[in-house]
């Protein structure tokens, strides 16, 4: 079978009932594998699409958690033919929500002609960018994107993925899935085990990769569904700070103070809380770039639950005033090819109609323009702590300046 060739399409149509809600649990998946909800997507995904290089039930189990948990922003690391991209593309359409990022840097000429020999229902929720992942995420941590489900299916090299799961817990929000792909390789699933090592609020949702054998190390593992070749793991409800000071990243802003930060904490907390706060501003005739800094120790005792309020005790204000025409650096970056019509994602609204397709290609990022801008970074850390840790529930709506979502609580 040609694997860029496109075979006729299966109908688009909903899979699952209206009364059919499964948990994202070892229970709920055992459930989901016993019931006739399970078998009607199986049957649906079995050889379809030929594109893909999942198996059958590694089809169904992606479709499955998306319209369980219908997540707002999906990632697909390795999009190759475009067929399991047309998978989670299916599944955000029955949820009723959400949208596909999906990348590969050798897929500029490869995948859009895949993407677009899709439906329109299908396309519209597709993003394709031909890049990797390292590039990707630099782009989305810059940016403040941030992912409710990965999929990890790139080079399966243990460093690459190594690489891949730290980033997408930098950007995943909490309650977030991330599955791998592949982890009959030593990569993915040794990558995973030291993941959950180092990362102990996350969940091994089927407890799979515990049953690795550490006496037959090249032995395939039990995935975490039956017949498939994934790991299911699980981000904490929550952001977490601990020893090891956490960035957030910076953000643009147009408001150059910071007079601290409010915090929703999820867990009881005692100990000492470090905060850092940055603002940098550069534009034209801004001789150096202004980038001011406050470091500040708080002692921090919270119930779970409360909202602490930490006011700096110099507040960081800047010198060079908002209307120096400083503006948003976003505007300056022309961003990737976008499937469909541009107006679902903002990077390529920024494209749309402006570059040919042969022209899009990872070294777009190189023609950044860093002209006028303002942005902010938070960073925190505990030490001495004595009970708990500062677990941060995301409020409804985190701001900071007027323009900007800021994922640590609320700048003031």
């Amino acid at each position: 079978m040609d694997k860029q060739s496109i075979d006729p399409m299966r109908p688009l149509a909903p899979l699952y009932r209206s009364n059919e809600r499964f948990e994202i649990s070892a229970a709920g998946l055992e459930a989901w594998h016993r019931s006739d909800s399970f078998r009607r997507v199986a049957a649906f995904y079995t050889r379809y699409p030929p594109r893909s290089l999942f198996n059958d039930n590694g089809r169904a189990l992606l479709h499955h958690v998306i319209v369980m948990q219908r997540p707002e922003r999906v990632l697909e690391i390795g999009t190759m033919y475009a067929g399991t991209t047309e998978v989670l593309a299916r599944g955000v359409w029955e949820a009723g929500r959400g949208h596909v990022d999906t990348i590969d840097p050798y897929g500029a000429e490869r995948c859009p002609p895949l993407i677009e020999a899709l439906p329109a229902e299908l396309q519209e929720r597709i993003s394709f960018f031909p890049a990797s992942s390292a590039l990707h995420f630099n782009e989305a941590i810059e940016r403040g994107w941030s992912y409710d489900l990965v999929l990890i299916d790139g080079l399966h090299e243990l460093e690459y993925v190594t690489f891949d799961l730290d980033c997408c817990a930098r950007v995943m929000r909490p309650g977030g899935l991330i599955v791998l792909d592949n982890i009959e390789q030593i990569g993915p699933r040794f990558a995973t085990r030291t993941f959950l090592d180092r990362h102990p609020d996350w969940i091994d949702v089927a407890d799979a990769v515990k049953l690795m054998n550490p006496a037959r190390p090249l032995d395939a593992p039990p995935p975490s569904f039956p017949d498939t070749a994934n790991y299911l793991l699980q981000a904490p409800p929550y952001y977490s700070v601990g020893e090891v000071p956490r960035s957030f990243g910076s953000v643009p802003t147009d408001r150059g103070e910071i007079e601290g930060v409010e915090l929703d904490l999820g867990l009881a907390t005692q100990g000492e809380l470090h905060l850092q706060a940055y603002v940098r501003t550069w534009g034209p005739g801004i001789v150096h770039c202004e980038e001011l800094t406050r470091r500040q120790i708080t002692a921090i005792s919270a119930a779970s639950g409360e909202r602490v309020r930490v006011p700096l005790n110099v507040p960081l204000r800047t010198e060079i005033p908002d209307r120096a025409g400083l503006g948003s650096t976003d505007r300056d970056h022309p961003g990737f090819f976008r499937s469909g019509p541009p107006s679902a994602h903002p990077a390529a609204q920024d494209l749309a109609g402006k570059l040919p397709l042969s022209l899009i290609t990872p070294n777009c990022r190189k023609s950044r323009n860093f002209r006028r801008g303002r942005r902010v970074e938070i960073r925190a850390g505990l030490s001495n702590l004595r009970k708990g840790s500062v677990r941060l529930f995301p409020p409804s709506s985190w701001r900071l300046g007027s323009n900007r979502g800021v994922p640590l609580g609320r700048a003031f």
